[in-house]
């Protein structure tokens, strides 16, 4: 007996046996980084993201500067700063190398902005990247700068900083050196007394050559109508939806107090570098630019209610309303800021509007519905107004442009955070949050200030009514007059005296019914001996959906199911345009305009089927008409052995009476009715 030691498994070659080795995914950090790195809709993103970061280390102060000589950036925070301390390690990874890395981060989903560990990753769309850090505890500063970061970090780079204890010489000599007259001024301010004094802790990221199209028109400070400015006061954790300022703006002071309770960090002094006349750092105001409450003796203290003013979009009222709810264990807010047109595009001074670009910031894109997550503000969300569930609030959506309604909580949002994740898109949409929502608008609606917002409501409604009837009225007046620029006809119809004297104008495009009035009309007079009489199939029925008509097959069992035949309307029927109903169901087709349908050419409807063109139908030798045949599915198996006559009731008639035709009688000019008198 033979014994056969490890024998191979019966069915498996060694080449297919799957448990031999292990196989692993790979990922290009390169790739990825780079995709990161330039996958933002906006240059000042990495503003944005870099403000959330700081908010988040728990600073106090950040410096933003353009690097004009450089087309980059300067930016400066005193907070915690990068730590390579092992007992900083949150989630497995260090601070300072989660900055560098990919898929690693310190931040707590619902918690905190950046928790996707991607949006610093911005800094390195760009040729040069440089930073310094300290952190609590550490006698010198580490610096480490980066050439060609995208293409140039991987695993294996080696990101070990170097340390300093002389910064601002480092910053001078290694970072910006050959500094120009617009850097000269910056490396003054962030000398030695400003390192020793104000950089014990925090991070200067400095960025060259930021690959942005037109570095001016996003980063520019050197004008009263800075685009930066402006998406620092609108995008950015600075802008916090939930931060009231300290001046009066309307909202009750308990409601500011509900909203400002749940931010986790105190206001940062924000400082921009203005180039305009001297060159300088400008504090930015803290929380999102809600406009004051008008003050006494101001164009705006009477301001009329929306019931009151004579056009809404002239409205200067004002209105503030705002709560906090609770929905599956999470924290939402609903901030309402009513502030009507007139007096938005008035105070708004800064933001672009039609015909008018000042800072590049739109005025349209900060009015209507606005998500925002955690206090920063994502997009525009007006689709939120079509919901069902939001009853007569859903009228909202036509008064957007007097009204900044923000729904604040925890979001999910896509990758590069300008946009709600379906997560979210889910939350919006559900029955009992939409719910919530609209008690709070009928709270705001029903008590003592909410005379604002129930007029607005109203008025919209009403006007929203009157605009519908001003242009159904417009609509039907342009009916009216343009029956005079219709030919007309008259169809003499023997032993039917009325019918034969009267005129009739043809149909216009998109009056299919008024085909089957006029066909159904002359059907019903046609005697039983005319040569036609078979294409005069008299209507029983008529209906605006499905096949229009039932129509009599047998005069002697007229409302026999089996003899009764389906005929359908058209202006016009052309082989270019996908019939609309069942081909197989279908007896007859009478339209007013018919193509000059050649035989052998195909016709299809929308369930499948096609049908050939036949032969002509003619009377007289004049074409009235064309024959369907040969009607098939198109995947084959199911087909119909019958005809369908196509006739154009134009040519019908004409063939079947003494039709009389007469040009369009076109309306006087009023104007030349009046010189003439």
């Amino acid at each position: 007996m033979t014994v056969i030691e490890n024998p191979p498994k019966i069915g498996i070659s060694p080449a297919l046996n799957h448990r031999a080795h292990t196989m692993h995914p790979e990922q290009s950090f390169e790739h990825v980084l780079r995709e990161i790195s330039v996958n933002r809709a906006d240059p000042c993103e990495l503003i944005r993201e870099l403000i959330s970061n700081s908010y988040d280390a728990g600073a106090r102060n950040v410096y933003i500067s353009p690097l004009y000589q450089h087309r980059g950036l300067l930016y400066f925070d005193d907070g915690c700063g990068l730590s390579q301390t092992e007992a900083d390690k949150t989630r497995g990874v260090l601070p300072y190398v989660a900055f560098f890395s990919i898929g690693k981060g310190t931040k707590t989903a619902g918690s905190q902005i950046g928790y996707k560990c991607q949006g610093a990753k911005l800094c390195f769309a760009a040729k040069r990247f440089s930073l310094i850090t300290r952190c609590r505890g550490e006698a010198a500063w580490r610096w480490k700068s980066i050439d060609n970061p995208k293409s140039t970090l991987n695993e294996k780079y080696d990101i070990s900083p170097a340390e300093t204890t002389m910064p601002w010489q480092t910053l001078a000599d290694n970072i910006l050196k050959d500094a120009d007259n617009l850097t000269q001024p910056l490396l003054e301010h962030f000398a030695e007394p400003f390192f020793r004094g104000s950089f014990l802790t925090g991070l200067m990221i400095v960025i060259q050559d930021f690959e942005v199209d037109d570095f001016e028109k996003y980063f520019s400070l050197s004008n009263p109508h800075s685009y930066l400015l402006e998406y620092v006061k609108h995008y950015t954790a600075h802008a916090d939806v939930r931060r009231i300022s300290s001046e009066p703006h309307g909202f009750r002071d308990a409601d500011v107090l509900m909203l400002q309770e749940h931010i986790a960090s105190a206001p940062v002094s924000l400082r921009l570098w203005v180039s305009v006349d001297k060159p300088r750092f400008e504090v930015v105001s803290a929380g999102w630019p809600y406009l004051a409450k008008p003050k006494a003796g101001s164009p705006y203290s009477a301001a009329k209610s929306p019931e009151e003013v004579p056009r809404l979009r002239d409205g200067t009222f004002h209105a503030r309303h705002a709560e906090s709810f609770r929905h599956e264990g999470r924290l939402y807010n609903l901030i309402l800021a009513i502030d009507g047109k007139r007096r938005a595009l008035d105070e708004y001074t800064n933001l672009s509007r039609q015909n008018a670009t000042r800072s590049g910031v739109s005025f349209s894109d900060q009015r209507g519905l606005i998500l925002s997550c955690l206090g920063v503000r994502v997009c525009q969300y007006n689709q939120f107004f079509d919901h069902a569930g939001l009853g007569t609030w859903q009228d909202l959506n036509k008064a957007i442009e007097h009204f900044t309604f923000f729904i604040d909580g925890p979001l999910d949002l896509v990758t590069n955070r300008n946009y709600p994740a379906q997560t979210t898109l889910t939350l919006l949409r559900d029955a009992k949050f939409v719910a919530k929502v609209v008690a709070f608008l009928d709270r705001a609606a029903s008590d003592a200030k909410g005379t604002v917002l129930k007029e607005l409501l109203n008025r919209v409604k009403r006007e929203a009514t009157a605009h519908k009837e001003e242009e159904y009225v417009a609509q039907t007046l342009a009916l009216k007059t343009g029956l005079a620029a219709r030919a007309q006809f008259c169809a003499a119809v023997p032993d039917c005296t009325p019918l034969s004297t009267r005129w009739f104008v043809e149909p216009s495009p998109g009056e299919e019914h008024f085909v089957g009035a006029l066909y159904t009309m002359f059907a019903s007079v046609v005697g039983a001996s005319h040569a036609l009489q078979s294409y005069w199939t008299r209507p029983l029925t008529f209906k605006a959906r499905g096949i229009d008509a039932l129509a009599c097959g047998d005069e002697g069992s007229f409302v026999d199911p089996k003899s009764t035949l389906c005929i359908e309307y058209k202006y016009s029927f052309t082989s270019d345009n996908e019939y609309n109903h069942p081909l197989t169901v279908t007896d007859r087709i009478v339209c007013w305009h018919l193509d000059d349908l050649q035989e052998g050419l195909t016709v299809q409807d929308s369930f499948g089927y096609r049908a050939n063109v036949g032969k002509a139908i003619a009377a007289d030798g004049k074409k009235i008409g064309v024959e369907l045949n040969d009607i098939r599915h198109t995947t084959g198996g199911r087909e119909r052995d019958k005809i369908i006559p196509v006739v154009s009731l134009r040519n019908l008639l004409t063939a079947s009476f003494d039709v009389k035709w007469r040009p369009p009688v076109m309306a006087p000019d009023p104007a030349k009715k009046k010189k003439a008198k």
